[in-house]
């Protein structure tokens, strides 16, 4: 969870914080302004068949690795988020998994609190539970991830490994829900 502290002044001009509002990453939320948005598409390689299913998705600092943040507070006037280091809660998808396919993958997104650092060799990694076994990608060194932004991962699964394909970063527009 993320909390924001919303600055208050009284009469006589100093500032006091007077509310602590708590966001959980996981729900739906426009945050886009003060969240970086993480967007994961799982292909399954060409040259392999068989019945590949996604079930979770977790990214998180190595051991020793501080860069990337769980928890933190939010300053409400600049939407920077001052954070504690860890691994973020495994996402577990909204059904109980999802199939790869050889096209058209579904994407998967995760919230996070930006990085306000480049990413440290070896330092962060993502983690895929597929067919029950676990996966790991390695973030490239150099990586930021910026506030606002949406990093769109494309990755490919052989069996034994996941590969990056190809990534694209743009400004994150949310996409509201009809009513």
């Amino acid at each position: 969870p993320i909390a924001a502290e919303t600055p208050s002044i009284n009469m006589g001009g100093s500032r006091k914080v007077k509310k602590r509002l708590t966001v959980n990453l996981a729900r739906e939320t426009l945050m886009n302004y003060a969240l970086s948005l993480l967007s994961f598409e799982i292909y399954q390689d060409s040259d392999i068949n068989g019945l590949f299913k996604l079930t979770s998705i977790q990214i998180g600092n190595r051991a020793g690795g501080n860069t990337l943040q769980y928890t933190g507070t939010m300053d409400i006037v600049t939407g920077n988020i001052k954070g504690t280091p860890g691994h973020i809660k495994p996402l577990y998808l909204n059904r109980s998994s999802v199939t790869l396919r050889h096209a058209k993958a579904e994407e998967q997104n995760i919230r996070i609190v930006p990085t306000y650092s480049p990413i440290r060799e070896k330092e962060v990694e993502a983690i895929f539970t597929i067919n029950g076994r676990t996966y790991k990608y390695i973030i490239p060194e150099g990586t930021c991830w910026n506030k606002g932004y949406k990093y769109s991962y494309k990755l490919y699964f052989d069996g034994k490994d996941i590969r990056l394909h190809d990534s694209v970063a743009y400004i994150w527009t949310p996409k509201l829900k009809k009513k």
